[in-house]
């Protein structure tokens, strides 16, 4: 499940709960477009559904590494997740918070 706020920098405010990580996709730029007319900006928080976390998908990771990524920048990345000097639950949360307004 993933839960979005709208945030300034007082307070946060519930805006939405959606149960798939498509129709979430689909919403989020109208979410972000009247954040921002109120002065405000998203955040989300993916909640556990069923003991596990919402799957990233393919498309995500490319997305998210981008058409110009170097093999060495892939092996530092997974050098990093094998050591625990990036967290899998922060790897998740940067790959779904990427750009998918564009």
């Amino acid at each position: 499940m993933i839960e979005v706020f709208a945030e300034s920098n007082n307070h946060a405010e519930l805006w939405a709960t959606f149960e798939t990580e498509k129709l979430y996709l689909l919403c989020l730029p109208a979410l972000k477009k009247e954040a921002n007319k109120s002065g405000m900006f998203i955040t989300e928080s993916v909640k556990e559904v069923e003991g596990r976390l919402m799957k990233i998908t393919p498309e995500q990771v490319e997305a998210w590494l981008g058409s110009d990524v170097l093999p060495s920048e892939i092996h530092q990345i997974l050098a990093e997740l094998a050591n625990g000097e990036y967290d899998q639950k922060q790897l998740a949360k940067d790959i779904k918070a990427y750009g998918w307004d564009e």
